[in-house]
C-alpha cells in the first residue's frame, strides 16, 4: 500500500500476496507456500493469510496462502530502501522497493 515508509513505530508497509493466472485472473481455489527475499533495513512485523487455521510463524519469511491470498506487512529500521521478491515454485515476483525515510522527532 506504500512505497515509502518513516522508522516510526505506526509506520509500516503492507504488500498484499495474490496467486494469478498467465491472464492475471485471481486463483482462489489453489493455496502455494510463498516465500519472501527482503533486504534490511526492515523487520517483519508480521506475515499472515487470514485463515484462523494459520498456525505458521507471524514474523517468518514463508507463508502459504489462503483463498490465493497472504499479506506481508513490513516497518523501517533505520533509512534506506527495502527490496522485497516473493517466489513460489518456479514463479518469482517483480523486485518491490520501498523507501525507508528517518523520522524525525520535536
Amino acid at each position: 500500500d506504500k512505497l515509502e515508509i518513516t522508522t516510526s513505530l505506526d509506520s509500516a508497509a503492507h504488500i498484499e500476496i495474490f496467486l494469478v493466472d498467465d491472464k492475471g485472473l485471481h486463483i482462489s481455489k489453489e493455496e502455494k507456500e510463498v516465500t519472501f527475499e527482503i533486504t534490511e533495513p526492515c523487520r517483519i512485523h508480521s506475515i499472515d493469510n487470514g485463515s484462523n487455521q494459520n498456525v505458521s510463524d507471524y514474523q517468518g519469511m514463508t507463508v502459504n496462502t489462503y483463498h490465493g491470498k497472504a499479506l506481508l506487512i513490513l516497518q523501517g529500521e533505520r533509512e534506506g530502501i527495502i527490496e522485497v521478491i516473493a517466489k513460489s515454485g518456479e514463479v518469482v515476483s517483480d523486485k518491490m522497493e520501498i523507501k525507508v525515510r528517518r523520522t524525525f522527532e520535536i
